[in-house]
């Protein structure tokens, strides 16, 4: 036929069945914004300090236990994980 159709013309049939309205949600102050935030700063802050505090007491506990050699080979494993992780990922 020949035609030269651009742009394409309008699909005939609608595919994808239309959104309904979502009802609109509240916009937050600044003060409410900065306030949840702050909330979970302080929770992520929270984790990660129990995090730590549990990871150094296990740490403790192991090195009173295990012998000298283990605490060595324990030193290395951590060490190699630490550079592995930057080989690998490109960090560096």
């Amino acid at each position: 036929d020949g035609e030269i159709t651009f742009p394409p013309p309008p699909p005939k049939v609608q595919a994808i069945a239309a959104a309904k309205p979502k009802p609109k949600a509240v916009e937050e102050t600044r003060e409410e914004k900065a306030a949840r935030e702050l909330v979970e700063v302080r929770k992520a802050a929270n984790q990660t300090t129990l995090l730590l505090a549990v990871g150094g007491a296990l740490l403790l506990l192991v090195g009173t236990v295990a012998p000298a050699s283990f605490m060595a080979h324990f030193i290395v494993f951590v060490l190699s994980c630490f550079v592995g992780f930057h080989v690998i990922w490109n960090v560096a």
